[in-house]
């Protein structure tokens, strides 16, 4: 197999509001060791100085969209798409850094296993940083696979076409269900050393009406659950448990506390305690609105 022609690989990212991020991304894959790639960029507005952070790299390699009007990320990803001429789409994220042989290796699996996706290893910040709660993204980690986060994952062009792209009814989670119908027509291997590092961004206090829309998770996992028959369950029916006892009991926030007070570290961290209830309460809200609509049986 011949991956030494540049349009065989396209590089994927969805960029909105990146300005602090998107430069070290951007480094970090013009340092690959594998270097005959385009790298497509797609981004949603509102408009920061993302696109002349880009422009100072001049490199012909790099192609930059920006959307006309808000399509959000799943739709972000399709435009990617559209605009990619390579046999193999490797994507990330605007605030990732990719490892030096990330490319590389994730070209080594798809000759070498056969495959037609390859997810690789994705830590936060560093291999040894320890987690806080006041860390935005600290669920991104993915050290063992099964997560499919588009922020390390590449497949072949051809087979996403084959399944229709990402299905724009998902704002959120659109990643797993594309593997999940991917995982259809061929093979998804876990690559240890595709590795990429999502670079530190912290955790704010939001005002109560923001919360609702920020917790997107809910809807896409009842989704997920109706088409695939994926379980986001611990127990029966039961979407996260511990999250329903906080919920319906309030007490039980102590109880959580005892699970997760080893990311407690600083000032920043505990200021969030209020919100894990907030968040809990809203949570399942979204979730038993959603089961209604859908006519999905989850608790």
């Amino acid at each position: 197999m011949n991956f030494h022609l540049r349009e065989n690989v396209s590089v994927a990212i969805c960029a909105k509001s990146a300005g602090k991020y998107i430069g070290n991304c951007i480094k970090s894959l013009l340092d690959q060791t594998f270097n005959d790639f385009e790298i497509i960029i797609v981004e949603d507005p509102p408009f920061d100085r993302t696109e002349t952070l880009i422009r100072n790299f001049a490199d012909k390699r790099i192609k930059h969209q920006r959307n006309k009007n808000h399509l959000g990320l799943t739709r972000s990803r399709n435009e990617c798409l559209k605009l990619a001429k390579g046999d193999f789409i490797f994507f990330t994220d605007a605030d990732c850094v990719v490892s030096k042989r990330w490319v590389e290796k994730g070209l080594c699996s798809f000759r070498e296993e056969g495959c037609i996706g390859v997810e690789g290893r994705t830590c936060y910040v560093s291999e040894k940083y320890n987690l806080r709660y006041s860390d935005a993204h600290s669920y991104v980690e993915n050290k063992s696979g099964g997560q499919f986060m588009t922020c390390n994952m590449a497949y072949k062009k051809s087979a996403i076409e084959s399944i229709g792209g990402f299905d724009e009814k998902y704002v959120n989670a659109e990643d797993r269900d594309l593997a999940l119908r991917a995982m259809k027509v061929g093979k998804i291997r876990f690559n240890p050393e595709m590795v990429v590092y999502h670079q530190k961004t912290t955790r704010k206090p939001l005002p109560l009406r923001q919360i609702g829309k920020n917790l997107k998770y809910s809807h896409p996992r009842v989704l997920l659950y109706k088409q695939s028959g994926d379980k986001p369950l611990s127990l029966w029916r039961i979407v996260n448990p511990l999250n329903l006892a906080t919920a319906l009991f309030p007490p039980i926030l102590l109880t959580t506390l005892l699970f997760k007070f080893r990311l407690f570290k600083s000032k920043e961290d505990f200021n969030l305690l209020p919100y894990l209830y907030i968040d809990a309460v809203f949570e399942r809200l979204q979730i038993w609105r959603t089961c209604a609509i859908e006519r999905v049986f989850l608790i």
